[in-house]
């Protein structure tokens, strides 16, 4: 992970994410894409899968408040990717036969739920 943090890092600094980030905030007028706020505007990644390589798809112009909420919601939305992987993951373990059944009945999640709270 360091690794990639440094390449990314130094990624920020070069002048093609510089001049992609110039392009994105003037075809937004300058504006924060969320708010509407005008200023101190930063450039988030949607995703990285075409780091280095982006389009202005993969970008957004944001106020630093709105960042923070952006960065917010990706980490959420990882923690439940992962959430649900670790409950597919134990489901296969107590019904490997037929855990595609237990995936939406409620009793079972609380269940797991129960099993989590015991891990920690």
């Amino acid at each position: 992970m360091d690794s990639w943090r440094s390449r990314y890092l130094q990624y920020l600094q070069s002048p093609e994410w510089s001049a992609l980030r110039l392009t994105a905030i003037e075809q937004t007028g300058g504006k924060c894409q969320r708010c509407g706020y005008i200023g101190g505007l930063e450039v988030h990644h949607l995703h990285y899968r075409t780091l280095g390589r982006e389009s202005q798809r993969d970008v957004l112009v944001v106020c630093k408040p709105c960042h923070e909420k952006e960065d917010e919601l990706r980490a959420n939305r990882g923690r439940s990717r992962s959430m649900q992987a670790r409950f597919e993951g134990w489901l296969k373990r107590r019904y490997p036969n037929n855990w595609e059944d237990w995936t939406d009945d409620e009793q079972t999640f609380d269940q797991f739920q129960d099993w989590l709270e015991d891990q920690y």
